[in-house]
């Protein structure tokens, strides 16, 4: 399998990762097998399998709140 981080769209990586740094290491451990077999199901938010996921998108900002 290949991955890259592209999960959440081209720029998310370089601007928002910092944020969510303990995703990352769920990302980082379900990438490399040892994700948890007893806690809540985690699902990839920032890596992907290059050949069977799509690049990802963030969802828009709505400053205004509707």
């Amino acid at each position: 399998m290949v991955f890259d981080t592209l999960g959440q769209g081209a720029s998310a990586w370089n601007e928002q990762r910092y944020a969510e740094y303990d995703v990352v290491g769920l990302d980082m451990c379900d990438v490399v097998g040892h994700a948890s077999k007893t806690g809540p199901k985690h699902t990839r938010r920032w890596f992907r399998n290059v050949y069977t996921e799509p690049i990802g998108s963030m969802e828009a900002c709505d400053v205004e709140g509707g």
